[in-house]
């Protein structure tokens, strides 16, 4: 593996490295953003138009970035501004990625298509509803006084500068980090607080991104640092300037990425949760616009002396119900990414368990040990979770399966209870999509075209995508604009002032 990567080493060695991440910048702004290119890349684009958006892929360009921060220097001899260079670096790692693991190819292809969708999946994030999402999240009043007292910032604080200096990036590639925020509210021991979190010096950067390289089968999907710490100087003789190479990176950072921070202070799992169930709730009532469903959150109760709370929420119409358990987890770094699958297979041990945590509710429902749900023939259980743990393909459905069957047994539940009320997992982003359908066709209808031959193991949105075509176009993004519009008002005001 490593002989055949030499070539992509040798080209990165050619390119100079602040022209070269100054340039990635631009790429994802074309992507993104729209931003122009210069006119010679109209020819290699079908179109005849100078952009690179369905030419060469966002998670392509993550790993280019990559090598240009672990090999590039100050030669110019390789300018990734001539489409010609920029080709072969692109050829280059379509062909190591297609060479990492093809001794293996035929015993580990469904495993390669988990890695594949945790790669892509990332780019393809509604960042709007995302931001939103996290906004309304950190914003519970439990988990809002975590972070204030892990971080000194407020969540308003920390969304005020990371929209601000995001919003910068989408016009200018450099940025001076000391920018005055005190008209906001914001002190500069405050302001360099956040920066504390995001900025990282290139040479550090290099040595973390040395230190977390493989070249094995893992190479093309190797984590990159840029993910937690977005922003880069480049001049140690001018530590304020920073640049920005992979935008995408310093939105997530400030939003989904507050995770990291707010993982480090003490006592952060209960509230994390609280928030999130809260926040399911919420989003559920908001998407119920024409009433088609009842938002139903359970009573606890008694089953002899034990306390039972039940689901977390209940979703009920005339056809059926859901129940739902929220769960804050994210998925393990190695079991997105490595092609040993222990790790995930660890990881799926543990959704096992969450599935039947919520199959030990509805047996509580089934046997009437809780009154907050009406009898019906058609009750669903449901895992909705904060972060995609994107379990594709079908290795992971059966050892799902075979875990959860193995799970069920140890509780002494029903075997039968995953074919009468079938299972399904979705994230957070699949569920408020799912439940705008349900709300057209009903909860029976929509479980009962799932729990259909071929496509039980199947990811939410792509089976929603094929059998409900045409609800799915009635589907709205923009329930959580009002999240977003305060504060954006508040920065467009201190703009103009």
């Amino acid at each position: 593996m490593y002989e055949a990567y030499k070539a992509l080493r040798n080209f990165a060695r050619r390119l100079n490295r602040v022209d070269a991440l100054l340039q990635m910048w631009s790429f994802f702004q074309n992507i993104n953003h729209g931003k122009q290119l210069p006119a010679n890349f109209c020819r290699i684009n079908k179109e005849g138009i100078p952009s690179l958006k369905d030419v060469i892929h966002p998670w392509e360009l993550d790993i280019l970035t990559r090598e240009v921060i672990l090999h590039s220097g100050g030669s110019k001899e390789r300018d990734l501004y001539n489409t010609d260079h920029l080709g072969a670096a692109i050829n280059l790692i379509r062909k190591l990625t297609d060479i990492q693991n093809r001794e293996n190819l035929e015993a580990t292809v469904l495993y390669e298509m988990q890695r594949i969708y945790q790669q892509q999946a990332q780019w393809h994030v509604n960042t709007k509803l995302m931001l939103a999402r996290y906004l309304k999240i950190y914003k519970t009043e439990c988990l809002a006084e975590v972070l204030t007292k892990g971080t000194t910032l407020t969540i308003k604080q920390f969304y005020t500068l990371g929209i601000s200096i995001s919003g910068h990036f989408l016009k200018n590639c450099l940025y001076n980090t000391k920018q005055d925020y005190t008209p906001f509210g914001i002190s500069d021991e405050q302001r360099d607080a956040f920066l504390e979190k995001m900025v990282f010096g290139f040479d550090d950067l290099r040595k973390r991104t040395v230190n977390v390289q493989e070249y094995n089968e893992n190479w093309s999907y190797t984590i990159n640092p840029l993910i937690s710490t977005p922003l880069v100087v480049m001049d140690p003789y001018a530590p304020n300037i920073v640049i920005c190479p992979i935008p995408f990176y310093l939105m997530s950072r400030f939003s989904e990425g507050l995770f990291f921070d707010i993982a480090k202070i003490k006592g952060y799992e209960n509230p994390y949760g609280e928030a999130f169930e809260n926040y399911v709730g919420d989003a559920s009532e908001i998407l119920n616009d024409a009433r088609n469903y009842s938002v139903i959150k359970p009573e606890p109760y008694r089953v002899g002396k034990n306390l039972r709370h039940g689901a977390d929420w209940i979703i009920e119409d005339k056809s059926g119900a859901i129940l739902i358990e929220c769960k804050a987890k994210r998925l393990n770094l190695k079991a997105r990414y490595e092609l040993d699958f222990k790790a995930l297979y660890g990881e799926i041990e543990v959704m096992a368990r969450y599935v039947v945590q919520n199959y030990k509710n509805l047996d509580d429902v089934l046997r009437g040990n809780s009154s907050s749900l009406h009898s019906y023939d058609h009750i669903y259980p449901v895992i909705v979770t904060l972060v995609n743990w994107n379990l594709f393909g079908p290795k992971a459905f059966e050892q799902l399966e075979n875990s959860v069957s193995n799970h069920l047994e140890v509780a002494g539940l029903a075997l039968d209870y995953v074919n009468r009320h079938p299972y399904t997992i979705m994230s957070v982003e699949e569920y408020e999509i799912a439940l705008q359908v349900i709300s057209q066709t009903g909860i029976k209808e929509f479980f009962s075209a799932r729990d259909a031959e071929g496509h039980r193991g199947w990811m939410v949105l792509p089976f929603i995508r094929t059998r409900f075509r045409e609800e799915i176009e009635n589907c709205r993004t923009d329930y959580l604009h009002e999240e977003m519009k305060e504060l954006q008002n508040e920065l467009a005001i201190q703009v103009k002032a």
